[in-house]
């Protein structure tokens, strides 16, 4: 019993080495970093913790694969982190595979000698690296879009000037709204992309990209255009507050017509004024201002 409680425990310990990695890699949201430093990890303690000689490997596997994934669980259903579903399905295939490499080159080294091991070890990297780099960056990119035809609620912003902004005035133009806030981490890394995507498009009077605040949790016209400044972001900026107090957390107009719920998260209007794309969330893997460009090519 103390054995398998050592496999597990191992486990917990690989996912804790993970989640130092996502602290030291937060600035760059990168799943690709994640993903990479989970396989290594748990493809390390499963081969650690293996004894070809014991009954028992594929518990050893579970056990393993199981102190990364409680964790992962636990906190999705918290909503403290986690909580995208294609997420959540990829940890969990990636880990059981690292964890069955693991064990399989430990198992082979001992029973079949260096050779079979090593070859193994190698078969297990490449597979790693497809699966880090190609295979789960494509996964996550395809889940982040949406496509819908939906009828929205007309509804006014401001920009970060004063002046009135309404949505009835941008029929005609294929519209890009990226909700963000000064305090979320995944928009200071999403900014300089859409950034990008407003210059790729500035020579194009049928698009409009608006950043828009949201205005909410202690967001101001003030603070947004700071940061905008000391980033250096050269952005068409508006900011989601009609109609809601300063002082309130409350989600404002914009946010409430589209459905916003958390950030960042990007929705496309095409020129008739109807929601068709959503993004919600960010990866740096993705490689939004292209994948974007082509959403906005197909509505024009």
């Amino acid at each position: 019993m103390g054995s398998r409680f050592l496999d597990l425990a191992l486990g917990f310990v690989a996912f804790a080495a993970v989640l130092a990695v996502v602290v030291l890699t937060r600035e760059h949201q990168d799943i690709r970093s994640f993903t990479l430093a989970t396989y290594l990890a748990f493809f390390a303690a499963a081969f650690y913790r293996t004894k070809p000689w014991r009954e028992g490997l594929w518990l050893t596997v579970l056990l393993v694969a199981l102190g990364g994934i409680v964790p992962v669980l636990t906190m999705n259903r918290l909503r403290i982190a986690f909580t995208a579903q294609s997420f959540i399905l990829s940890f969990v295939l990636l880990t059981i595979c690292a964890a069955v490499l693991g064990t399989g080159t430990r198992w082979l080294n001992a029973r079949s000698g260096v050779r079979r091991a090593a070859a193994l070890g190698c078969l297990s990297a490449i597979a790693g690296i497809i699966a880090v780099f190609v295979v789960i960056p494509r996964w996550i990119e395809s889940s982040a879009y949406r496509s819908v035809d939906k009828e929205i609620t007309p509804f006014n912003t401001e920009t970060l000037s004063g002046n009135k902004l309404s949505s009835e005035e941008w029929k005609g133009h294929v519209v890009v709204l990226t909700f963000w806030a000064t305090w979320c981490t995944p928009c200071q890394a999403e900014l300089p992309e859409i950034a990008a995507l407003q210059a790729r498009y500035h020579d194009n009077p049928n698009v409009l990209i608006v950043a828009l605040n949201s205005g909410n949790h202690g967001e101001t016209p003030e603070k947004a255009q700071a940061y905008l400044m000391r980033k250096q972001l050269m952005l068409s900026s508006a900011i989601d507050r009609v109609g809601v107090a300063p002082d309130e957390d409350l989600w404002g107009p914009a946010a409430k017509s589209l459905g916003v719920t958390s950030l960042p998260a990007l929705y496309v209007l095409d020129r008739s004024g109807r929601l068709r794309v959503i993004h919600l969330g960010y990866d740096s893997s993705e490689h939004l201002a292209d994948s974007l460009s082509h959403q906005i090519d197909h509505l024009l």
